[in-house]
């Protein structure tokens, strides 16, 4: 079953909820654990809707995610959805990240 644009937020929601606030000297492994299968998922959800609008080309890719970080309001939320697009999807379509 494809993920839907919602499902995809809410992946790309929980991973950044749930990531560390890198000021706190925390262990990132130790922090996400609870969280690893979970984390799991949001991931995989987020590689499969990449499957989703590749057939659109590079620029429909590009467009979706422009889209969601326009959506952001503050720089650690959008930098980290960034980062986890352009590696979950890299190789996908065009995609290249």
């Amino acid at each position: 079953m494809e993920p839907t644009y919602t499902q995809f937020l809410e992946a790309l929601k929980f991973i950044v909820s749930n990531e560390p606030d890198p000021e706190l000297d925390i262990d990132y492994d130790e922090a996400t654990a609870p969280y690893a299968k979970q984390i799991a998922q949001a991931e995989a959800t987020i590689q499969a809707y990449g499957y989703v609008v590749a057939p659109g080309g590079l620029e429909k890719m590009r467009s979706c995610l422009a889209e969601v970080l326009f959506e952001q309001t503050d720089l650690k939320s959008e930098s980290l959805i960034r980062s986890m697009v352009n590696r979950l999807w890299h190789g996908i379509g065009e995609w290249r990240g």
